[in-house]
């Protein structure tokens, strides 16, 4: 079963239309039309193309911001060496991206393993040559960050930025 064409255009812009209405809902129906048609993503065969929601809330409803966070992220730097079996950072966080960032000195291109867990469960992971990114959106709760692999004697500097509990 697939569900593409007109079936899905008309609940697809339907949608958006009501979304454009709430946000400003003094928009005449003939400027709605016109808004998503003049907002809309150019496709070729199709006369108006793909309905742009982002575009179309933002032209009825320019001045709508996204909602803002209230607590500011948290940011935390921890040096020390990798020891024999690596370092673990323990973590309590709220719900965002969650963003680490681990260097190994001496500059030799030393195998470094970075990952983010929950419990037991491996939530992500990233390897690389002295310098590793991580990435991952989490939830909120407790976390670790493991920081692997090099010589034993390497000295590590981890920076991970987290949403606040």
């Amino acid at each position: 079963m697939s569900f593409l064409g007109t079936s899905s255009a008309t609940p697809v812009a339907s949608g958006i239309a009501a979304l454009c209405l709430t946000a400003a809902p003094e928009t005449s129906p003939g400027q709605l039309v016109q808004t998503l048609e003049r907002t809309a993503v150019p496709v070729s065969g199709v006369a108006f193309g793909r309905v742009d929601a982002y575009a179309a809330l933002r032209a009825v409803a320019p001045g709508l911001a996204p909602p803002k966070s209230t607590k500011a992220p948290k940011s935390r730097t921890i040096r020390g060496r990798l020891g024999e079996s690596g370092r673990t950072v323990p973590l309590k966080v709220g719900g965002g991206m969650l963003r680490a960032t681990v260097t190994v000195e001496p500059r030799q291109r030393q195998a470094v393993v970075l990952e983010l867990r929950k419990g037991t469960r491996l939530i992500a992971s990233a390897h690389g040559r002295r310098r590793v990114r991580l990435r991952a959106r989490v939830r909120r709760g407790s976390y670790r960050v493991l920081v692997s692999g090099g010589d034993a004697a390497s000295s590590f500097t981890l920076r991970v930025t987290y949403p606040a509990p």
